[in-house]
């Protein structure tokens, strides 16, 4: 099975934001597997992402992010979203 092509994009942002090593996530690393996934990171790590891939995150999609394949799969909607 392939992997979304941004999950590795995606585990790079994580794992900085994170400051964990980038194999140590999986797409199901959560707020509850990873210990550095704090409230305060979890805030960076939305502002990094609407940066690094030039969207704007409302609220719900804040509270969607809850894992690390559920970040891939709402940036992969916005991308079908935006596309011409």
């Amino acid at each position: 099975m392939n992997q979304p092509p941004s999950l590795d994009r995606v585990r790079a942002i994580v794992s900085t934001i994170l400051d964990v090593p980038a194999e140590s996530l999986a797409p199901e690393s959560s707020p509850e597997t990873v210990a550095e996934w704090t409230s305060l990171r979890h805030l960076v790590l939305a502002l990094e992402l609407e940066q690094e891939f030039g969207i704007s995150l409302s609220p719900e999609d804040m509270e969607r992010l809850v894992s690390v394949s559920a970040i891939v799969g709402l940036l992969e909607e916005r991308q079908r979203v935006s596309a011409p």
